[in-house]
């Protein structure tokens, strides 16, 4: 390994750890203090790196951990509690985080949100997350991101919009009223729009501009779960006909 240099500033153990393949005789303690002394002499991160691969059995931090957990590989992955590494400039930068660490430039719950198939989010994380891919223009991140949670922004805000047409219904109408007839238009415009009954105009009693606008909306939510469906369907027909293809070409 070329010397740095700040090499000088090592003692003669660490030295010879940085230089010699095949010295090992080195405790836990010994392995901490040479990564944080190369680091604070500004070390290129390649010959950290090297050291860490090197006298990985001996690592305990929290680096370690995180690489073990996530089955990183240093070939592949970036590991850092830096903010000049974190992938989006100016997030994180005006302070030391120093057990806050960087996966390629992600958090850890961005990292999970993007690679985990299983992971839910909070949506407050996930809606945090999508805004700052979009004030940094991070197309990459946001193809990944969008498909995967689809389902689960569309519920959120579905249900968001509901609580906001009670609140307005609140307004002109009481609670119990508003709540049944929401269901009943809900009941009545997904019928319709699975052709299982005709739609029936005029639910209710009264007319007015609070009950347009849940109208309007429950239309809208219906027209998603129907489109929902009608994909779903038309994708199970081209899998079980390419299946069919298959077999026929066999």
């Amino acid at each position: 390994m070329e010397k740095h240099l700040y090499f000088s500033k090592l003692t003669e153990k660490e030295q010879r750890m940085v230089m010699d393949d095949d010295f090992f005789d080195v405790t836990k303690d010994d392995v901490k203090r040479l990564i944080h002394r190369m680091k604070i002499h500004l070390f290129p991160k390649e010959q950290v790196i090297a050291m860490r691969k090197k006298y990985d059995l001996w690592l305990e931090d929290r680096e370690k951990q995180i690489m073990d957990k996530y089955g990183l590989s240093y070939d592949t992955h970036t590991v850092s509690n830096l903010a000049s590494d974190r992938r989006y400039p100016g997030i994180y930068s005006s302070y030391k985080v120093s057990n806050f660490f960087f996966i390629n430039g992600y958090t850890e719950t961005e990292w999970r949100m993007l690679t985990d198939e299983d992971y839910i989010p909070t949506y407050t994380a996930l809606s945090r997350f999508i805004n700052i891919c979009r004030k940094y223009n991070d197309q990459e991140t946001l193809d990944t991101l969008l498909p995967k949670y689809h389902n689960m922004i569309f519920e959120y805000e579905r249900a968001r919009l509901i609580r906001l047409m009670f609140s307005i219904q609140e307004e002109c109408y009481p609670l119990q009223t508003a709540y049944d007839y929401f269901c009943d238009e809900f009941e009545n415009m997904l019928g319709a729009a699975f052709g299982v009954a005709p739609a029936v105009e005029g639910l209710g009693e009264t007319e007015s501009d609070a009950k347009d606008l849940l109208r309007s909306t429950i239309s809208a939510a219906v027209n998603k779960v129907c489109l929902d469906r009608y994909l779903e369907e038309y994708r199970k027909r081209r899998e079980q006909a390419e299946t069919i293809a298959e077999k026929e070409n066999i």
